[in-house]
């Protein structure tokens, strides 16, 4: 199955905008992703990791996973912070070689050696669902889909050329 294919078939994904009838955006904590939903995100990305790890994944798992890099990217556009960059691209790089080992083979796994960053950017990722505003989120994710939908992966590394 083309990793493509995973990446944007999403029971949760959702097109939708959330602003205020007004146009503008609350920036309270009432606009903030809703706790349960952001910690429910959360326990499924980290989940989803140990399943990698224990060699019980498949192609969704992963795209799951690329999903939340491309996400934690797009959220982090205004930070010029090298070591998250670094991060970013380096869960990017293990998450598709583990697809292009998977290709053609039952063993979807990520090596411990690679676990380390995907982790790193999931507890980004996390903290940022719990302090963003819920627009912000979405924005993002509008923009990733729109990205997916052309048959296309978002490029964390052109992005910040």
């Amino acid at each position: 199955m083309p990793l493509i294919i995973g990446l944007t078939d999403c029971p949760m994904k959702n097109r939708g905008t959330n602003a205020s009838r007004s146009g503008r955006h609350d920036n309270s904590q009432s606009s903030l992703t809703p706790t349960k939903i952001a910690r429910m995100i959360s326990i499924q990305n980290h989940l989803t990791l140990v399943a990698l790890r224990q060699g019980k994944g498949n192609a969704f798992m992963v795209a799951s996973l690329l999903r939340s890099t491309y996400l934690a990217h797009f959220l982090m556009e205004r930070v010029g912070d090298d070591k998250v960059l670094r991060t970013l691209l380096d869960a990017e790089r293990h998450l598709k070689a583990v697809a292009d080992q998977a290709q053609g083979t039952e063993g979807w796994s990520i090596p411990e050696s690679h676990c380390l960053a995907i982790q790193d950017v999931l507890l980004l990722h996390d903290d940022q669902l719990l302090s963003l505003p819920f627009h912000t989120v979405e924005r993002a994710k509008r923009r990733l889909w729109a990205i997916l939908d052309s048959n296309r992966f978002p490029d964390i590394a052109a992005d910040r050329a």
